[in-house]
């Protein structure tokens, strides 16, 4: 589930809580501006390891991943400009 905090326009910052349901990711995404992110509970997964709440994460321009949690999770994200999806996979 997205909660849109602040849903910029075309090209501008977007701010929001993603809270994953056991099992449920994002498919492989390549970011074209800094992501920021705060695991607020649970354990929020990529391919550079796992991150328990209280994590902080940054995602830099050009990085790639894909993102999953086994167990659940909540997530506080900012994007600065929009992610571009490279697999299409459902469960976000």
């Amino acid at each position: 589930m997205v909660r849109w905090l602040s849903k910029g326009e075309a090209g501008a910052p977007t701010v929001a809580i993603l809270e994953y349901a056991p099992g449920a990711g994002a498919p492989r995404h390549r970011h074209t501006g800094l992501e920021t992110i705060i695991v607020l509970e649970g354990i929020q997964s990529d391919e550079n390891g796992d991150y328990p709440e209280g994590s902080l994460i940054f995602n830099p321009p050009g990085s790639e991943h894909s993102v999953w949690s086994e167990k659940g999770c909540a997530v506080f994200i900012h994007w600065d400009q929009p992610v571009v999806f490279i697999e299409a996979e459902d469960g976000l």
